[in-house]
This record gives C-alpha cells, sequence and structure tokens, in this order.
C-alpha cells in the first residue's frame, strides 16, 4: 500500500486527506467481526449499517401504514353497528375483508361452490390456507353453526384451517362443538373484544391468528 499513501504533487491537501480516509476504509477490518471469521473490510460494515437501518426504517414505515389503515376501517365500525342485522352482517364482512388486505391476506370474498358458501378466504406466505366465517348477529354463535362451518371444511384440503369471527360471542356449546372437532379439523375462534382490539391497532391479527392455532393444536383450545 506504499505507494497509494503518498501525496502526489498536484494534490492538494485536502484532496489527500479525503483519498487516504477512503483507503482507509477500504483497508481497515471491522473489529467487531474479525475475531469470529473472516475480516470483514470497515467499508463493507458500515455499508452494512445502513442496509440494516434502511430495512428497519421501511419496516417501521409498513407498520405505520398498516395501523393507519386498520385504524380507519376501525372508524366505520360504529357506523356498520347501527345498521339492521342482515346488512350488518354483510358490510361487517366487507370490512373484515379489508382487514385482512390490509394485512397482505389476499382474501377472497363470498365463495360458492355447489351450493354452498364461503364469507372468505385467505392465505400468505408462511401462514396456512384458511376459510372464515364471518357474523355478527343478535345472539352468541350456537352450536350448530359451528358443526355446519366445520361441515364446509371437511369437503375440503386437510391443510385448511378454520377460522369463525363472531362479534356477538359464542355460547358454551359452540365452544365444546370447535374442540370436539380439532382431530378431524382445525377450527378457531376470535371473539368480540379480540375482534375490537384488532380493529383499534391493540392486536396484531396475524400474531394472534398463530397463537390462536398453536393453541389449538397444543392445549385442544379454539378459543
Amino acid at each position: 500500500m506504499g505507494t497509494r499513501i503518498r501525496k502526489d504533487a498536484n494534490e492538494s491537501s485536502e484532496d489527500y486527506v479525503n483519498r487516504i480516509t477512503a483507503i482507509s476504509l477500504e483497508e481497515r477490518s471491522c473489529p467487531y467481526f474479525a475475531p469470529h471469521s473472516y475480516p470483514m473490510k470497515l467499508k463493507d460494515y458500515l455499508a452494512l449499517e445502513q442496509k440494516n437501518a434502511i430495512e428497519a426504517l421501511v419496516n417501521r414505515t409498513k407498520a405505520d401504514l398498516l395501523r393507519r389503515k386498520v385504524l380507519g376501517l376501525n372508524d366505520r365500525v360504529s357506523a356498520v353497528r347501527k345498521l339492521e342485522p342482515h346488512k350488518r352482517g354483510v358490510e361487517y364482512r366487507h370490512l373484515m375483508k379489508e382487514l385482512f388486505d390490509a394485512y397482505g391476506l389476499q382474501p377472497r370474498e363470498n365463495i360458492s361452490i355447489a351450493g354452498e358458501q364461503i364469507d372468505l378466504s385467505f392465505g400468505s406466505g408462511g401462514l396456512v390456507s384458511a376459510v372464515a366465517e364471518i357474523k355478527w348477529q343478535a345472539q352468541p354463535v350456537s352450536a350448530g353453526k359451528i358443526r355446519e362451518f366445520q361441515g364446509k371444511l371437511e369437503n375440503r384440503s386437510p391443510r385448511i384451517v378454520g377460522l369463525y369471527v363472531s362479534m356477538s360471542g359464542f355460547s358454551a356449546p359452540a365452544v365444546d362443538q370447535a374442540s370436539e372437532g380439532l382431530q378431524r379439523r382445525l377450527t378457531v375462534l376470535f371473539e368480540t373484544k379480540e375482534v375490537e382490539d384488532i380493529f383499534t391497532g391493540k392486536v396484531d391479527l396475524v400474531s394472534l391468528l398463530h397463537e390462536k392455532i398453536r393453541r389449538a393444536e397444543e392445549e385442544k383450545n379454539p378459543i
């Protein structure tokens, strides 16, 4: 490196300092990596730090954008709450579709096959494929409704998970029915408070779904 650090006759002092600084960055090994692997040049370490900082900024921006979208949807929940029952159910299903879409879960709405209707289907990346029933009724969901939903699942691929979302809660027999059916088909339940927490940004939808699936598999608890 001897000739590289010599000052050229026509080189200004400022240019010389800048050039030597650049050479130093190229030649020095990063002290954090040197003891563990082949030496990483300091310039590469700084580039890595910059890359990590950019990725962190992107992730924060994505999280902020998701939060804004979810809170925007939450502003519409009150209006849906005031609708007559049938209209409320339809608009709530639309709202949940937009929620799943905000999370990048590629939802499809109101799927009809051979006279059988599914409110939503979704799935993305590492998340298993799932179908969802979305209800906002006057009374808690009954065991019969859960049994009907389980029947829809049995006509589909074994890898598909069932999600039942109810803004009116579930009766005790409904929860028992979902628990008894776990060996045949995995079904998890979202209750009113959980859905409200998702819409207000207190709970992450995907994290909650993964937690529910794990609890159903390990503890035989769908709720």
